[in-house]
Formats: C-alpha cells, structure tokens, sequence
C-alpha cells in the first residue's frame, strides 16, 4: 500500500446502517465496525453512523466494545421531516438522548457530525426563509455544549437533478457559513452537504452533470463534501448499452480532489466520473494523476481534510475490497 493510497483513504469511511433487514441491528452494527477496526484496514474506517434513535442503545453497547479504542466517533442520522416543526422536534430529542448518555456516562462516544434532511416542505416551496430558519434552530441548539456535534451535513430530501435548487441550498449554507465565522459560537463549526449518489428506491445513480455540479458548486463556495451510498465500487461501471450503472469511488475522490488542484471544468470532471479504465489513474508516492491532471500528496492531505473529510456506504466488505484492490 502506497503513500498516496494511505493519503486518499485514511478514516475515510463512514459505516452506516443497510437497508433494513431481519438480522439487521444496532449491536450487529457495532460488531461488523468492531471487527474491520482490528484488522490491517482499521485504518480506513472513521465514524460509525447511528439513528437520532439510536443513541442511548450506543451509549450502552459502546461500554462493551472494549477492543476498539475509545471514544467511538459516531455521526448521527436524521430521517427526513415534513415540516420546520417535525425537524426541530428530531433536533430537540437528539439533544436529550445525548444528554442522558453523557449524565449516565453510558459508554464513550464521541459525537463528531450530525447529518440531517432539510424540511420537505421548505424545499418544496423553495423557502429561504424557512430553509435558514432549520439551519438556525441546530446552530442554537448544538453550539451550547462541547458534547454534541460541531458539523452538520445537510442534505436535500428529494432525489431528482434540480441543479437550480442545488444551487440555491448550496448558497445558503456558505452564507449562513459566513455568518457563523462573525458569530464564533464556542462548540460548532461549520456546515456542509451531503449528497446520496444513488437512489435508494431503484438504485438509479445521479446524473454526471448533476454530480459535476455539486463538486463545481461546493468548490467554489468553500463547502465540505461529503458522499453517501448503499455501497461503492472502485470504478464507474455501465452496463452493455452504456447506461451509467454506478459511479466509483476513486472516480468521485479523484474528480473532486482534483478539480481544486488544477482548477478543473464541468466537461473535466465528467470525464473523470466516467472514466471506468484504472490504467487512467495514476497513484504513486507523492501524488494522485488522471491523465495529465495532478494533486501531490500535500495538496492531497489537506484537501482531504477541509473539503472531502468521508463517504459513508452500508457495506463494509466490498467497500474495503474495493480500496484493498489498489
């Protein structure tokens, strides 16, 4: 494993839940991430993602996860919600149940990042107003304690490649952003986007434009990134017609990565997304190439850091098989 492999991947990935089935649970969950942590590919995996539900249940299975070094970082999932109400309601318990976990001292978990859908209604109407008012309400609450979450991803509810409303939502989280650097507020951050690649209902991948948007779009407004999906191949595939089948993870990291170091365009980053020949990539000591376009390994490590920090996927062997085939 090189240098640069190391760079791309280091606590890259987020394990989250997977389609509900009858053996899937929360303490099934803890042991799938338990098991990864201690082997050779530990390195690769970051947070543990569990249901705003979900948090007393962790706090207590934490305590008997005694082979992972603690805390476990976890990021917190919120379902979409009808309305401004419904939302702060989900925000509002959140922060009880993590306050009862830390009051018990239930285990050792460390909150990092709260990942929530914008109100359905909000973005229906296209309201800004009540779009900032969400982004309000988790500023208010999250900021007033060093034990819940310091970054938010925010993530639109609807699957569809509205590039207009991506843009909208987009420019209201870099200028609520903005305002949160006047603020300084003690315990949080920043906020970010979150964006699932492909539908959960049919699996229908996003189109390239839309995806070479959201990278274009989060660029250039400062934004954190990050990517969400059932799970992940290395390469983009198609099927014998070439219709788009999935687009791969070293596609989506490379695209991204690269379009801050050379300053790519729309038409570049699509050809990156759906380029499915590994021969194109070049991942080598000190830096990451697809063709002639370069990131080096410093510029990489930053990047990594303030602008794609994870992915999440739901499952965890092809996930790391994938990245174990580089």
């Amino acid at each position: 494993m090189n240098e640069i492999t190391k760079l791309l991947f280091s606590e890259s990935f987020d394990f989250k839940e997977a389609k509900p089935t009858p053996t899937n649970d929360l303490k099934l969950r803890f042991r799938n991430y338990s098991k990864v942590k201690n082997t050779k590919w530990g390195w690769v995996l970051s947070r543990l993602v569990v249901g705003h539900n979900e948090i007393s249940t962790s706090g207590i299975l934490s305590s008997h996860q005694d082979s992972i070094p603690k805390p476990i970082p976890i990021t917190i999932s919120v379902p979409p919600s009808l309305n401004n109400t419904d939302f702060k309601n989900f925000i509002s318990s959140i922060e009880r149940e993590l306050m009862d976990v830390h009051n018990q001292r239930l285990g050792e978990l460390k909150t990092d990042v709260l990942e929530v859908n914008i109100p359905i209604e909000a973005i229906k109407k296209k309201s800004v107003k009540e779009i900032i008012d969400s982004f309000e309400y988790i500023i208010a609450r999250m900021s007033t304690n060093k034990i819940f979450p310091e970054k938010t991803y925010f993530e639109i509810p609807s699957f569809d490649n509205d590039i207009e409303l991506l843009k909208l939502v987009l420019k209201i989280i870099a200028k609520h952003n903005d305002l949160l650097q006047k603020k300084k507020p003690d315990f949080y951050e920043e906020s970010g986007f979150k964006l699932i690649i492909s539908d959960p209902k049919t699996n229908e991948p996003r189109s390239l434009k839309y995806l070479a948007a959201v990278i274009l779009f989060t660029r250039d407004l400062n934004l954190e990134l990050i990517f969400s999906n059932e799970n992940f191949s290395l390469l983009t595939s198609t099927d014998t017609n070439n219709k788009l089948v999935q687009v791969g993870l070293l596609n989506l990291f490379a695209s991204c990565l690269l379009s801050y170091s050379s300053d790519l365009n729309a038409s570049e980053i699509i050809k990156i997304l759906s380029d499915s020949d590994l021969e194109n990539f070049e991942l080598n000591e000190d830096s990451l190439k697809w063709k002639e376009f370069k990131v080096t390994s410093t510029e990489l490590k930053m990047l990594r850091k303030v602008v794609l920090p994870s992915f999440s996927s739901s499952n965890l062997k092809t996930t790391i098989e994938s990245i174990a085939s580089l």
